[in-house]
């Protein structure tokens, strides 16, 4: 793991929780507990969560780095820029 991505991981930490996705039909969220990384999601209507699995780190960063993509509307994006708007969430 990178240096920076391990910047990503303590800045996500402080932020503690992300909804990485979420529609009408279905939602996704990114969290911290314990220092260990969890993704759940479900149906957003009516409101039930379908999977609550631990990730590891690295799939933790890709969630992270996926997400801020799609926030940019971009396909590519350096370290720096990705950690810059962590921050700024």
């Amino acid at each position: 793991m990178t240096d920076t991505e391990k910047a990503i991981l303590k800045t996500f930490k402080t932020i503690r929780r992300l909804t990485v996705e979420g529609n009408r039909e279905y939602w996704s969220e990114l969290y911290v507990s314990g220092g260990k990384f969890y993704l759940r999601g479900g149906n957003t209507f009516p409101h039930s969560t379908d999977y609550n699995n631990e990730i590891s780190k690295e799939e933790a960063v890709r969630t992270i780095k996926e997400y801020l993509l799609r926030q940019a509307g971009k396909t590519k994006m350096s370290d720096e820029e990705f950690l810059e708007m962590l921050e700024n969430l």
